[in-house]
């Protein structure tokens, strides 16, 4: 079967960006919430005839492979239209595409031997120019969501049960796994088959157990330790403890795309709640020091909740800092400055109380996937905090961690059940 055939494109309203709007103009071609519907019709310049969702006729315009999208682009060589999606699916020659033309007329080879090339092709649309963004990492292809994500592997580990949840997962190399439990002091590495590495286990320095774990872009493992106040890094099976906090207990760690570390800690007396970043090279050569602290929005109210509750943080492509903050009921977003940009507690639809994110983690395409452990899903974002889709068909329990590999694959870590399930979401990549 074609694998396109799975792709889910996200369809949004034409006026106000809305997801999933009800309604489509068959006269003017666009998708159209129920908000906008009414100064739509208002315009009587032209014809309208507005029907449901799925009643819509779609004239020559819509791409004959991705029913959801525009035909914004054309093909040189072979004269054909389609959209930006049949571009990432190599579908063309991306040096033969070019911007649709206001004339359906062939470019004359005679006066342009060489075909035209777009120098920066996901920026010719809208639409996709915001899950095409280039990171400090490079660009990366479009990966669409999945219509039916599916569980790919299952990883029973030692962890599980209520005296020693799993709580957190990090990817290493593709092709395994660092996790750990919230009783036992050790760290234990699985490969995708299921099968413990014997060697690999690591034994905290404290005795306790760790708090939260992470893998550096250069593959060593850093782990949080709230009960002697600790982040410790992993190397050749040596652990040093690159920083020791006072006062504060560390929660959440990530590694950036910099090799810095960002923490989220707790104060011993409850009562407050920030992000620090430790930089790479001091951590390497003249030891811990904060080069931002973020705790406070413009108006000096505290960016998160200050309840000793779960709180995970990733970085994302666009180096935005987001954390799952379970006693806020939310995800709070802000720059790479420490600016507020978002704070998501679910749909529109959602009902109060009733969203608890606990793992988080961002994609290459600059998407967040966050754990609602309320609902036993998980809620997939865009960048700008806008919701996406759930991923409710895996039979997911007990939700915590989430990691994803570099192909955007996703570990869910489930507490109770000791297991880490491998989830594909969205199209592989080439």
């Amino acid at each position: 079967m074609d694998p396109r055939s799975f792709v889910l494109d996200v369809v949004r309203c034409d006026v106000c960006d809305t997801p999933v709007p009800p309604l489509h103009c068959d006269f003017c071609q666009i998708y159209l919430c129920k908000a906008c519907v009414g100064d739509h019709l208002l315009n009587e310049s032209r014809k309208h005839q507005v029907v449901p969702f799925k009643h819509r006729t779609l004239n020559h315009t819509t791409c004959s492979n991705h029913a959801t999208e525009r035909c914004k682009l054309q093909c040189l060589q072979c004269d054909s239209s389609f959209c930006t999606i049949c571009v990432f699916c190599h579908e063309h020659e991306e040096q033969n595409v070019i911007p649709v033309q206001c004339s359906s007329k062939k470019t004359n080879t005679d006066q342009n031997t060489e075909c035209r090339s777009l120098p920066v092709l996901p920026n010719t649309t809208e639409d996709h120019s915001k899950t095409a963004k280039t990171s400090g990492a490079g660009s990366h292809h479009l990966r669409p969501l999945l219509i039916e994500p599916r569980i790919i592997t299952t990883i029973q580990t030692q962890f599980g049960g209520t005296l020693n949840k799993l709580c957190s997962v990090g990817c290493h190399k593709d092709a395994e796994i660092w996790t750990c439990g919230s009783r036992k002091n050790t760290i234990e590495r699985y490969t995708l088959l299921g099968k413990k590495v014997q060697k690999e286990s690591i034994l905290t320095k404290s005795g306790n157990g760790p708090w939260d774990i992470a893998v550096t872009r250069s593959g060593d493992l850093v782990y949080t330790d709230d009960n002697d106040k600790s982040v410790n890094m992993i190397k050749n099976k040596q652990i040093q403890t690159v920083i020791r906090l006072q006062g504060w207990k560390p929660h959440g760690v990530c590694s950036t795309s910099s090799g810095d570390l960002l923490v989220v800690m707790n104060s011993d007396d409850h009562k407050q709640t920030k992000v620090v970043r430790y930089s790479d090279s001091n951590l390497r050569y003249t030891g811990p020091k904060e080069e931002q602290s973020i705790q406070y929005n413009d108006r000096g109210r505290p960016l998160y909740s200050t309840s000793y509750s779960n709180k995970y943080i990733s970085e994302n492509t666009n180096f935005d800092i987001c954390v799952a903050d379970y006693g806020a009921c939310a995800v709070v977003v802000v720059n790479q400055a420490g600016k507020l940009r978002f704070t998501y507690t679910g749909p529109p639809s959602t009902t109060k109380g009733s969203f608890y994110p606990r793992g988080i983690t961002t994609d290459s395409q600059g998407r967040i996937l966050t754990a609602d452990c309320y609902n036993q899903r998980i809620h997939i974002l865009d960048q700008d905090g806008q919701f996406l889709r759930y991923i409710e068909n895996c039979d997911l329990h007990e939700l915590y961690s989430l990691c994803v590999d570099t192909k955007d694959n996703l570990f869910v870590v489930e507490s109770i059940t000791g297991k880490v399930k491998k989830i594909q979401y969205c199209m592989q990549g080439h």
